[in-house]
Formats: structure tokens, sequence, C-alpha cells
């Protein structure tokens, strides 16, 4: 089961989607990821399809980025935090 802050999951036209970071030419970058969400509890809610165990979610900032914008980590812990480097 993966749980991640409820705010990290901006709905749009297309339905709920959340940031990933991934490597990309060695560069962290940001990917739209398109997620099914199950219950939520006290700011939290379950992924049910869409993430796996041990992605990166964008929990600060997801709401600047942009598919492919490169992000930089500022602080990991059981979930990760990311923001626009450009913004540090």
């Amino acid at each position: 089961m993966i749980v991640i802050p409820q705010d990290a999951v901006p709905l749009d036209e297309e339905g709920h989607s959340v940031f990933v970071v991934v490597q990309q030419n060695g560069v962290q970058v940001a990917e739209r990821r398109q997620v099914t969400l199950g219950p939520s509890y006290a700011g939290n809610v379950v992924v049910e399809q869409g993430l796996e165990a041990g992605d990166e979610v964008v929990v600060l900032g997801q709401y600047n980025l942009t598919e492919g914008d490169a992000v930089e980590i500022v602080n990991a812990s059981r979930t990760t935090l990311a923001a626009l480097a450009g913004d540090l």
C-alpha cells in the first residue's frame, strides 16, 4: 500500500495525478503520473494505481511544475520533498 500526502495530488481535467522525480540524461526531472486514489484519512491518501514503492513523489512546489522541469530534492524522508531547482 502506498500512502502519500493528499496535497501532493492535484486534480486537473485529466483526473488525479502526481509528479515523481526521475533521472533523464543525468538530471532529475519531474514526470507526471496519472493515479487512482483509494481512501483518505488525516491529510493522507492511498494510491491504488500509478505509483510503485520507491517512487519519489513531489509534495512541495508541484503546482508550479510541468512535465520535464528540472527538480532538486531538498529533504528526503518517508515522502520525498522536491522543489523547482530555480526556486531554491
